[in-house]
């Protein structure tokens, strides 16, 4: 795969941070390059509830949620074989959602994240235009676990009429007046570029 490597030169236990998970891999982060890891069927929870936890996961069908992206693991690395995820070590943070009800009607709890430093919502300026429901709904998943938010603004150089962006910026003021900071960008102009990098600088986001 791309832009990802396999380990051939060490042996040893390593700690590293999930940068994305498909069905059967994840990507970890290993002194500062990302590896394809493989999931071992009996990841090691490194909690004292960890037995709970794994019960109510299996039962609910969301052994997904077992290893998500920001999660420190233990990644078992072996010179004859592809790593291997063992164990997954304590959350400080999750943030969650919820996906398609079951049958029955009752919904499972999607974990998208954990070890959040700050959440990020990101909108373009137009085209489509934001979804300001939306937005409020992820404030609220961020305030349920007391995480910073900052709100992005993208494509700014699309809106060519005054008055729509004197609308967008009314919309923006309300959500400035009660703490949040909000942050207008365009690539093409350049504009915010270097306050955003700033931002996501060593930070694990959402």
């Amino acid at each position: 795969m791309q832009g990802r490597t396999m380990i051939t030169n060490i042996s040893s236990n390593r700690m590293g941070i999930v940068s994305f998970k498909s069905t059967s891999h994840c990507g970890v982060i290993l002194d500062g390059k990302e590896y394809l890891c493989q999931i071992s069927s009996c990841v090691k929870l490194s909690q004292s509830n960890m037995n709970t936890e794994r019960r109510n996961q299996v039962s609910a069908g969301q052994m997904e949620n077992l290893i998500v992206v920001g999660d420190r693991v233990n990644v078992l690395v072996d010179q004859r074989s592809q790593p291997m995820i063992v164990e997954r070590l304590p959350r400080h943070n999750q943030l969650s959602r919820s996906s398609s009800s079951r049958p029955g009607g009752a919904k499972i709890e999607q974990l998208l994240a954990s070890n959040v430093d700050q959440v990020i919502a990101v909108f373009t300026a137009t085209n489509p235009e934001p979804k300001w429901n939306l937005l409020d709904r992820y404030l609220t998943k961020a305030e349920g676990v007391e995480l910073p938010v900052w709100i992005v603004i993208t494509k700014t150089d699309l809106v060519d009429q005054q008055h729509a962006l004197n609308e967008l910026k009314q919309h923006l003021a309300v959500y400035q007046k009660i703490g949040y900071p909000v942050l207008l960008t365009s690539c093409v102009q350049q504009n915010g570029i270097d306050e955003l990098r700033s931002m996501l600088k060593q930070k694990t986001l959402s």
